[in-house]
């Protein structure tokens, strides 16, 4: 399920900042996803 959310955000960020922007934003969201990874006890992918 998580990949699936993490999948589609970066798709979403990609389509919204074709450039270096976005390096930055899927770095935070990554992060942000990690974090929800392991409080969930979801493996990561």
């Amino acid at each position: 399920m998580v990949w699936l959310v993490k999948d589609s955000l970066k798709n979403e960020v990609l389509r919204r900042n074709p450039l270096n922007k976005n390096f930055r934003i899927l770095n935070h969201l990554s992060e942000i996803l990690r974090n929800l990874e392991f409080l969930t006890g979801t493996p990561e992918f």
